[in-house]
Formats: C-alpha cells, structure tokens, sequence
C-alpha cells in the first residue's frame, strides 16, 4: 500500500498540474521522485502507482489543452 503521505504529494503534483504551476515534463519527475522515496513499495506497486497517476496526469493534460 502507497503511504498517505506519499498520496497527498502525488495529488498535489496532479492538482499543481492542473492549476498550470507544473509542466507535464516536471510533473512526470515529481511522481517519479516521490514514489522513489517511498522505499516501503515493491517494484510492482511502484510501477502500478506511477501508472495509476501518469494516466491522472495524461487525463489533465488532455482537459488543459
């Protein structure tokens, strides 16, 4: 399971996205960055979470164009 604090940053990356204060580029690295501190995950549940907000990510990216 994704710690709630790892969560709350990943929505913030998406939120921050959305509100145009992050470029897809660095968003991409946020999520990346804060699941590689979650060192509590499997590979498998990183690659499952990354999916999970790239497809977030990839969804706002489509409503902001």
């Amino acid at each position: 399971m994704v710690q709630t604090s790892t969560i709350k940053v990943l929505d913030k990356v998406i939120a921050n996205f959305m509100a145009q204060h992050t470029s897809i580029h660095n968003a991409c690295q946020l999520i990346t960055a804060a699941l590689e501190e979650n060192l509590s995950l499997t590979p498998e549940q990183h690659a499952k979470t990354y999916n999970i907000y790239g497809e977030h990510l990839e969804e706002a990216y489509s409503v902001r164009m």
